[in-house]
């Protein structure tokens, strides 16, 4: 099964996904899925931060994944490059300590340029499913010391809170742009995601070139 997703479906989920801290992904490849677990920027209607603010993004069927870990700054081409197994790859992740994702484009979007890492591959998965090969997200973990590169490609993906209720996409965006908003306006309750802005609101972004670190920085909460 695949899902079309909207110009403005595509925008939204991109904002909601920046600057989320991926908790874990894992590999099923008996389902040909894979489950991420992430903890976004949100704000409730009332402009409160919610409780639980981790969301389960499951993608199914997943036709591909392709992750580079390598020993070295991300633009350094001749970083040694990690290899194991797709299904390591929480292990891997985990060796980022819960870092952000960031840069605006997470959904097929090529604008980290999978062509630059492709072929210093750590490992490549392919499930052989057609469907699977819809569309894509690219995430990345980036330290001073290391890198990981991920493409999956997927036919479709549903969001869910931690006990697996279900989660509207417009609600999940909503809550992302609420944050966002607050964070660019100085809101108090936003400075509990610990981000620093650049100078331009996101409202503002050209979506294919923004930079690889989205303008935001972190300080320590």
């Amino acid at each position: 099964m695949t899902t079309d997703f909207s110009t403005d479906q595509i925008k939204g989920l991109n904002i909601a996904l920046n600057e989320a801290e991926i908790l874990g992904i894992e590999l099923d490849k008996a389902n040909c899925r894979i489950g991420m677990t992430l903890l976004p920027p949100s704000l409730d209607k009332d402009g409160n931060v919610p409780n639980e603010r981790r969301v389960v993004l499951l993608f199914q069927p997943v036709g591909r994944f392709v992750a580079s870990y390598r020993m070295g700054r991300w633009d350094d081409k001749d970083a040694p490059v990690v290899k194991f197994e797709p299904e390591q790859i929480l292990e891997k992740i985990g060796e980022f300590q819960q870092h952000y994702i960031s840069g605006w484009n997470f959904i097929n979007s090529d604008k980290f340029k999978f062509d630059s890492w492709k072929d210093r591959a750590s490992f490549d998965y392919s499930s052989g499913v057609e469907e699977g090969m819809a569309h894509t997200i690219d995430l990345f973990q980036d330290q001073s010391d290391k890198i990981i590169d991920i493409r999956i490609w997927f036919g479709d993906f549903k969001l869910y809170t931690p006990s697996y209720e279900p989660i509207a996409f417009q609600d999940f965006i909503d809550g992302g742009k609420r944050a966002w908003d607050s964070i660019y306006a100085g809101g108090e309750k936003a400075k509990q995601f610990g981000i620093q802005t650049g100078p331009v609101p996101y409202t503002n972004l050209d979506h294919g070139e923004s930079d690889r670190g989205g303008g935001m920085t972190h300080k320590p909460l």
